[in-house]
């Protein structure tokens, strides 16, 4: 990305890295237990050549951990918000991270906001609410910058990560338009908005 700046990032070329990172998410919330990443962002993610094909990796597991159910007391949410901030990334933090006084659980929907604050850097080279800080993030409150411009397909698949109430959840990520082999934009969108629209 900083060799971007200038040239920012293509929609195909943003759907590519997003596919294989969320392809990497998928392979760890299907684990038996389900393994969350806990600290998604571009800086933990590797490029890796195949040839001359790049790859997308995902890497730094050392904040995994797996699915913690809803506290039920102070002290529970205390413990859970020590971990949290010493294992994760504020602006990659879902609202049950941000306040973990909600009382809800931190499962695989926390590592499906980090999704898309991920994705949103990939096109805007900014998180959502880097601006805005926490309050923001516990309203799900961004705004998409006039520049660069990507298509409303792509904001709407933002736009599905970033719920707070509707997330997709583990069981339906291989579902996505990113495991399609196909890399056609309008087959992906399509495909994508018929499974989870």
């Amino acid at each position: 990305m900083n060799t971007r700046l200038q040239h920012r990032l293509t929609e195909p070329e943003i759907i590519n890295i997003f596919s294989d990172i969320a392809e990497g998410v998928a392979c760890m919330h299907y684990l038996k237990p389900p393994l969350l990443h806990r600290d998604l962002k571009v800086e933990n993610v590797l490029i890796v050549m195949h040839g001359a094909k790049r790859k997308f990796k995902l890497c730094d597991f050392g904040s995994a951990a797996p699915p913690k159910p809803a506290p039920q007391t102070v002290v529970e949410c205390r413990l859970i918000d020590e971990d949290i901030q010493r294992h994760t990334t504020m602006q990659y933090r879902s609202p049950e991270m941000v306040d973990v006084y909600r009382k809800q659980p931190i499962d695989e929907k926390s590592d499906i906001w980090a999704l898309g604050v991920l994705l949103y850097k990939l096109c805007y080279y900014t998180t959502p609410f880097e601006d805005q800080g926490q309050l923001a993030i516990l309203n799900a409150s961004y705004r998409f910058p006039s520049y660069p411009v990507f298509s409303d397909r792509l904001k709407q698949l933002i736009g599905k990560w970033l719920n707070i109430d509707h997330r997709t959840s583990h069981s339906n990520i291989f579902q996505l338009p990113c495991f399609e082999k196909t890399r056609n934009l309008d087959q992906i969108y399509i495909k994508y908005f018929e499974k989870v629209a």
